[in-house]
């Protein structure tokens, strides 16, 4: 009688943890996006290199576009191809 019942009671127990550990791992899998470095695309001055002034953007396409005030004015952030490039023409957008 004992083993029947053990039988029919572990695997429902092993279902619950299986069912229970998957909604677990799903949660965990969740992605953020990376913050990715904008930079407002000025003209280079003696005091700034062209997109050298950052704000912190990312990639998610659901966002705004990502933008940086200085003092008055609001300009567009963009990305650069790679950290030493000069110029800044990937569209990025507002950091969660």
């Amino acid at each position: 009688m004992k083993t029947k019942s053990f039988k029919l009671i572990l695997p429902i127990v092993s279902i619950i943890f299986a069912v229970g550990g998957s909604f677990v791992t799903s949660a965990s899998e969740k992605s953020k996006l990376a913050v990715i470095p904008g930079y407002a695309p000025l003209a280079a001055t003696e005091n700034f290199p062209a997109c050298s002034l950052t704000t912190n953007c990312s990639d998610n396409t659901m966002n705004p576009i990502c933008t940086r005030t200085i003092g008055t004015i609001t300009f567009n952030a963009f990305g650069k191809i790679f950290p030493q490039a000069s110029t800044c023409p990937i569209v990025l957008y507002k950091a969660d």
